[in-house]
């Protein structure tokens, strides 16, 4: 492998590690909401069972269950427990499917230079007995991300105020570009459910 090419590996690299870092600091900073908890008093232990992934995409149910937790260790209002038999309740979640679509388009060949990520799923929690304490709605969150150098470099949080030099960018492939685009995607939809499901869940009601 040339020195080039290892250089244009490793751009892609420090984009993806700049992006993941928009999307963590932009979850710590989410809501003010998750000291306290809207379920039952009683209710002290969780456990979150294994999640039913439908999706064709595997990965995806890791990054999930992984912002998740995050969510439970931030707050501390429940405890995560890791055997069902110690947990005063239950979180169940399905995921639905990931929808895949056509973003915007170069007006020059009508090629996709974006590409729309869709995340459907539902959750819920129930006491340890069954009864249920809480149901989502199906909740969808959508994601675009670049499929081209161009769009990466227009559409990507943080990377103006980056080191990276964007005549590099432009050398990398478009398949490694929209791979790169596609996982931070995909970290983006699992942060945002998971925001979704504590605040609509357990955080407390205002």
């Amino acid at each position: 492998m040339t020195n080039k090419l290892k250089f244009l590996r490793l751009v892609v690299i420090l984009i993806t590690v700049i992006m993941s870092s928009v999307i963590i600091l932009t979850g710590c900073g989410y809501s003010l909401r998750g000291a306290g908890t809207s379920l039952p008093p009683d209710v002290k232990n969780i456990y979150i069972a294994n999640i039913d992934n439908r999706t064709s995409d595997a990965s995806i149910a890791r990054l999930v269950d992984e912002a998740i937790r995050d969510k439970f260790a931030r707050y501390r209002a429940v405890n995560v427990v890791e055997e069902v038999g110690r947990a005063d309740a239950v979180m169940n979640i399905e995921l639905i499917a990931i929808k895949r679509g056509r973003g915007a388009t170069s007006s020059q060949t009508d090629t996709a230079v974006q590409e729309e990520l869709s995340l459907l799923m539902t959750a819920e929690v129930v006491r340890s007995n069954g009864v249920r304490l809480w149901k989502s709605e199906t909740i969808t969150v959508s994601q675009n991300y670049g499929t081209t150098s161009e769009t990466v470099l227009a559409s990507t949080p943080g990377f103006a105020g980056s080191s990276i030099d964007a005549t590099a960018l432009s050398k990398i492939s478009s398949r490694e570009v929209a791979r790169g685009q596609e996982r931070y995607a995909m970290r983006y939809l699992a942060e945002e459910v998971a925001n979704r499901v504590y605040e609509e869940g357990i955080a407390e009601e205002f």
